[in-house]
């Protein structure tokens, strides 16, 4: 999980962008991995966000209902912890909406 978490700071990104990790509990041992990945990673916009209301039957969309009001960027990139992402990840994604923001 941990080094999941690393590739996602180590983008070539040119843009700012910030990390979101939402728990239900403190006690989630993804809270403990997240405050690691700041203490590595000081430069980084990186936040743990409990998220203890129960919005629905699917665990994860209610996470991200509670996230969603925290980010700071319009858009919102979703991973799991168990995903590891190349260097390139976030500037091939966002490289992809670009038409989307600058229609002709």
């Amino acid at each position: 999980m941990l080094e999941a978490f690393r590739s996602h700071c180590r983008q070539s990104y040119a843009g700012e962008y910030e990390l979101l990790f939402g728990v239900s509990s403190l006690d989630d041992p993804a809270a403990a991995a997240v405050e690691q990945l700041k203490q590595e990673f000081p430069a980084h916009a990186i936040r743990l966000v409990e998220c203890p209301l129960i919005l629905g039957t699917n665990g994860k969309v209610s996470t991200l209902v509670q996230l969603e009001p925290q980010a700071r960027y319009d858009f919102l990139l979703i991973n799991d912890s168990d995903i590891t992402v190349s260097p390139r990840y976030l500037e091939r994604v966002m490289g992809a909406l670009l038409p989307c923001l600058n229609p002709r």
